[in-house]
């Protein structure tokens, strides 16, 4: 579960290259995460979010239309 106060790092790599980076809060899910992602790279990416405030992590394999 994500707060809106939590602070997130997100992180998508393609081809085992870091592609794009944020860092932020006002997330309230993991869609709002994705969102920001968006246009960032296209194809087979791995996510990797972490929440700080809460000290979690999740990496996940997505296609990115």
């Amino acid at each position: 579960m994500i707060s809106s106060t939590d602070t997130i790092f997100a992180t998508v790599c393609q081809r085992g290259r870091q592609v794009y980076s944020t860092v932020g809060t006002g997330f309230t899910s993991m869609s709002d995460v994705v969102g920001r992602l968006r246009g960032a790279a296209s194809g087979m990416v791995t996510l990797t979010v972490r929440n700080s405030s809460q000290g979690w992590s999740r990496t996940a394999n997505l296609y990115i239309a």
